[in-house]
């Protein structure tokens, strides 16, 4: 029988060990084999080995930068997935609970799952992972609660801009940023202006725009 391999990410090891444990112990479908990474590093690791190949990525999107700042956060890492391992299928899984930043994720990943972690128990993760190896998909009731108020979500925020706002976050300078990324000073501009725009603030400080993408977990 075919073993469905899970990979779990996240940057908390007793999230880890417990959802492991809950899944390793429930009634799935399949027979399971569950991998760890604790970072996108170990994640990206895991990946690429070619004996590696995962049926499902357990993602947080809240994750550490990684080491060479190419990966900024766990959506980041999902997106690199989606485009290098397309039939791999993504799970998220988030403690934030501010719909701006869950809408990003369901518009830019579109995840096969996404499940608030205050909504997670036993039932709830062996449930998931069930329907997603069935080909459907799961999403927490708060999720879905969201999704069907909002068609689309007003404050979009890619990658891009997400890495623009962890590299100033940094302190990086602004016309320094067309060194790391693939714009140029102009176009930065441009995005950091729209930012202030979706986030209420047209006029407001470089302080101001983190402290509202802080407190939106997008940095």
């Amino acid at each position: 029988m075919k073993r469905i391999k899970i990979l779990i990410i996240d940057d908390h090891p007793m999230t880890i060990i417990g959802y492991s444990s809950i899944l390793m112990n429930g009634k799935i479908k399949e027979k399971i084999e569950i991998q760890k990474a604790k970072d996108c590093d170990e994640a990206l690791d895991k990946l690429n080995s070619e004996k590696d190949f995962f049926d499902i990525v357990f993602l947080d999107i809240r994750l550490p930068v990684s080491q060479n700042k190419s990966i900024v956060n766990g959506e980041d890492l999902g997106l690199h997935i989606r485009k290098r391992y397309p039939k791999n299928k993504i799970m998220v899984h988030t403690a934030t609970t501010d719909v701006d930043r869950l809408l990003s994720v369901y518009d830019n990943l579109n995840p096969e799952g996404i499940l608030v972690k205050s909504d997670i128990n036993e039932h709830v993760l062996v449930d998931s992972i069930n329907m997603v190896i069935s080909g459907k998909k799961y999403f927490s009731q708060k999720i879905k609660k969201w999704i069907s108020k909002s068609k689309h979500n007003e404050v979009y925020v890619d990658v891009w801009n997400q890495k623009i706002l962890y590299h100033l976050s940094t302190g990086a300078k602004i016309k320094n940023l067309p060194l790391v990324l693939p714009f140029s000073r102009a176009t930065i501009e441009r995005r950091i202006k729209r930012l202030k725009l979706d986030f209420d603030i047209p006029g407001g400080s470089r302080k101001q725009l983190l402290l509202i993408a802080k407190e939106k977990d997008f940095i």
